[in-house]
Parts: C-alpha cells; structure tokens; sequence
C-alpha cells in the first residue's frame, strides 16, 4: 500500500503540468514535515492557498476514493493509503 498526502498529490499533478517542486534537505524524505512545508511554511509553495482549484480537485477525488473504500484517509496526520 502506498501511503501519501494531499500536498504530494497536488505537486504530482503541478509536475505532470510541467512545474517542478524541491523539497528543502530539512523536510526531504520525511512525508509529514513534507506536507506542511508545501502546504504551511511561508518558504515553501503554499499549496492550499496558492493552488486553490487542485486543491479542491485532490480532495473530491479523494473523498469518492474513501466513499468506493479505494482510499483511507487518516484525519490524525494527514496521510491517505490507496489499496
């Protein structure tokens, strides 16, 4: 099973479209402290705010994906695990 978050989906889909995003060395690697970075840290990409429409895309797919039971959402740290 894979385990990742909305902010990993929103920049799969940003590098897909041809825009690339760098980990800073102090969160790389550490999926969590990944996710708040791009979504949280005013150094980082600000995803919720700045990418407002993915945003709202990554989350209806993954709320159908928890409806058809494809997806977990883990409301504690943020993660989602496919099956």
């Amino acid at each position: 099973m894979e385990k990742t978050t909305v902010a990993h989906l929103i920049i799969e889909k940003l590098e897909s479209q041809g825009h690339k995003i760098e980990f800073p060395e102090n969160v790389k690697g550490d999926v969590i402290k990944e996710h708040n970075w791009a979504f949280f840290d005013r150094d980082g990409p600000m995803l919720m705010t700045n990418q407002r429409d993915l945003f709202h895309e990554v989350c209806d797919e993954i709320d159908k994906g928890v409806e058809d039971g494809s997806i977990i959402f883990n409301g504690e740290d943020g993660t989602i695990t496919f099956h």
